[in-house]
């Protein structure tokens, strides 16, 4: 069975994928992570997914958790890096993060992560986050 954070990516890419097809104007592609490679070496990569939506370029994070905070550990460098440099260029940077076991998903500005960092937090409360129902126009 895969665990929890797969079925999360799982859940948002059927998502895109159903919108890709239906809008010439939306792509998405997922970057290859580590769990998928199956033990090959990859590079570290800024994000889950990256999209473009009517030219307006954007990275999605997925996290699961569990806790009764959203710990920034969880975070990978490359994952803040990745955010940071979107973020500069001009696009979007989202992290979705899933509490679990409840499946309540949250929206969370890539931009809100990096301030809070900034200013020496280490966790993030579900009740500071957006809590969503996952649809494609609650995220885009």
């Amino acid at each position: 069975m895969d665990p929890n954070w797969k079925k999360a990516q799982e859940k948002v890419k059927k998502m895109f994928k159903a919108h890709e097809g239906l809008r010439k104007d939306f792509w998405f592609k997922e970057f290859t992570d580590t769990y998928q490679a199956q033990g090959t070496i990859v590079q570290d990569q800024p994000s889950d997914m990256w999209y473009l939506d009517s030219g307006q370029f954007g990275l999605i994070e997925i996290k699961t958790n569990e806790q009764a905070r959203f710990p920034f550990k969880d975070i990978r460098p490359s994952q803040i890096a990745g955010a940071m440099r979107c973020l500069a260029a001009g696009g979007v940077s989202t992290f979705l993060i899933c509490k679990l076991p409840e499946w309540q998903w949250h929206f969370v500005d890539g931009q809100t992560i990096l301030d809070m960092r900034r200013n020496g937090d280490k966790s993030m409360k579900w009740a500071d986050m957006h809590a969503i129902t996952l649809k494609v126009e609650n995220i885009l």
